[in-house]
């Protein structure tokens, strides 16, 4: 056997490590938690039912979703003119289905197309921002939420975001963030 240098290593599954992503989607079995170790720069492909940790941290180019690929806690970038942090055909969830939005524990950021979407997506947690912040539609938002596209007059582009509506705000009187009850979120008409 031989050994990884832990500058090599930049995903886990469990005790095992890998040195791409890749290699973890391609050894992942359904069920499977992959934890992201570090910033990466990869494009990669993901055919699995599996979750991708991205442990705050940033992958710079694409994944490719054929699977069923749960998202959360980092950020997807891609700042290649007419390519996209995540193409999905398969069905893909942004953040987790826990009653509780967390604006900025997911971010998907292209600098055409935030997340070029073919398949079933549920968005939960976090952005997606792009000159077009998605292409297609969606599938699940958390209860009195909707998706709302905005402009974001810092990086010019548009900014896909999750709003209450006016009858999820009056049924949530109080908002969480981590946890920690927070003011009501504003939501926008």
């Amino acid at each position: 056997g031989w050994e990884l240098n832990e500058d090599e290593v930049v995903a886990k599954i469990g005790n095992k490590y890998y040195v791409t992503l890749q290699k973890a989607f391609n050894a992942a079995v359904t069920g499977d938690k992959i934890e992201l170790l570090k910033d990466i720069t990869e494009v990669s492909t993901n055919t699995k039912e599996v979750s991708l940790d991205l442990g705050n941290h940033t992958i710079t180019g694409t994944i490719n979703n054929s699977g069923n690929l749960t998202v959360d806690n980092g950020k997807i970038q891609n700042l290649t003119p007419g390519q996209t942090p995540i193409s999905n055909t398969g069905t893909l969830t942004i953040g987790a289905n826990d009653d509780i939005v967390s604006p900025n524990s997911i971010i998907l950021y292209g600098k055409t197309t935030g997340l070029m979407q073919n398949g079933q997506f549920y968005f939960y947690d976090g952005y997606i921002e792009g000159d077009t912040a998605f292409k297609g539609g969606y599938n699940g938002a958390p209860t009195g939420y909707i998706v709302n596209v905005i402009w974001d007059n810092v990086l010019n582009c548009q900014k896909a975001i999750l709003s209450l509506t006016p009858e999820g705000a009056v049924a949530k009187v109080k908002s969480y963030t981590n946890g920690v009850e927070t003011q009501p979120l504003q939501y926008i008409y």
